[in-house]
């Protein structure tokens, strides 16, 4: 039979909605497991502590106390410049004794400071760094950092 323009079919068109529903039963258990994921980033900060008084300038500069570990033995430096070298002990092992010696006597010159940053060539021991860690925090310096020293090879 020959159609005639302008006249409509009758049929109804039924919208298949089968693919809409199966992509969102897909997506929303993805969407959940991916939302577990997600971390909230916390920048933990300790501001200092005012007196009251605005324009006054700190009493001393940031020690910037670290550790120096290298094949040849250990240094201190701060932001005044550095100690001697502490020379490694006649068997080859670090002088920790001596090492806490001097923290001590930093400590004692610096009381409200207790940050410390261990640089490190690449090349040493993770037990000994652990060992250096724990001397700083026996001599009063609990806030120890990690660094790698630029450059090392």
């Amino acid at each position: 039979m020959a159609r005639r323009r302008g006249i409509r079919s009758s049929e109804s068109a039924d919208i298949n909605i089968l693919p809409v529903l199966n992509l969102f039963s897909v997506l929303i258990p993805f969407i959940m497991m991916a939302a577990v994921f997600a971390e909230v980033a916390v920048l933990h900060m300790s501001l200092p502590i005012g007196s009251g008084e605005e324009g006054q300038a700190p009493e001393r500069p940031p020690l910037m106390l670290t550790v120096i570990v290298t094949k040849d033995g250990l240094t201190i430096g701060a932001s005044g410049g550095f100690m001697d070298t502490i020379l490694l002990n006649p068997d080859g092992t670090y002088n920790y004794s001596e090492l806490k010696k001097q923290l001590t006597k930093i400590k004692e010159a610096y009381p409200d400071e207790y940050d410390i940053i261990v640089a490190a060539e690449l090349q040493i021991k993770y037990e000994i760094l652990i060992s250096i860690m724990d001397v700083a925090k026996e001599s009063g310096f609990p806030a120890v950092q990690l660094s790698g020293l630029h450059g090392a090879a």
